[in-house]
């Protein structure tokens, strides 16, 4: 994202800033002679400094967010205390390891999981108790939804929620691992350096 940001500059903006250096060398040539000439490419110059300014707000606004809720949009712990709040349960976050900066795809797709994850125990599972933990590994961190619902019968189907679980993992080289004992618990690992073939794991290893 940086290097695609760094090359919008370079070749956006950065030849903008060129092209009105250009016209504005070009009107003060030509202003003694050709005022009105001179008043047009000022006019011009000015325009496209307008959108050049346009451009760099937007490219600044995906560097830095507007605001704090715009950094906070996929923060995991916001998430905890909104679904406890807006589903009336128990929704408990623990993280081991030692902590360190993701990229904001890493965040996204663990937040989107664990959001899945949590709904599908409240309605799939009658759920009335969630634990989130965030394990930062040596290589790859894994985040574990494990919830206190009804444990199903049927083999697993790997419905619209778990293909999109399996989709935003993908692209990040990681995989997802599922578990039916002693409690329903599903894993999205992510690989912290290089990367791992994508996986799904079922295991129905009741006691």
């Amino acid at each position: 994202e940086r290097s695609r940001i760094a090359t919008d500059i370079h070749d956006d903006l950065g030849h903008r800033l060129i092209r009105q250096k250009m016209m504005m060398e070009a009107a003060l040539q030509v202003y003694e002679q050709q005022p009105e000439r001179a008043y047009t490419l000022f006019g011009q110059v000015r325009d496209q400094m307008e959108d050049s300014m346009e451009r760099m707000r937007r490219t600044v606004r995906r560097l830095s967010p507007a605001d704090s809720r715009d950094i906070r949009q996929y923060a995991l712990d916001q998430l905890i205390a909104d679904a406890g709040r807006e589903l009336g349960i128990t929704v408990t976050f623990a993280v081991e390891g030692q902590p360190q900066p993701m990229y904001p795809s890493m965040e996204y797709v663990l937040f989107r999981n664990a959001q899945e994850a949590i709904t599908n125990a409240v309605r799939h599972g009658a759920a009335r108790t969630v634990n989130v933990n965030l394990d930062y590994r040596r290589h790859e961190i894994a985040l574990t939804v494990v919830n206190d619902g009804i444990l199903p019968e049927e083999p697993i189907t790997q419905g619209l929620g778990f293909r999109g679980m399996k989709e935003r993992i993908v692209m990040l080289g990681g995989r997802l691992d599922i578990s039916t004992a002693p409690a329903f618990a599903i894993t999205t690992i992510l690989p912290l350096s290089g990367a791992v073939r994508q996986t799904l794991t079922t295991r129905r290893d009741y006691p």
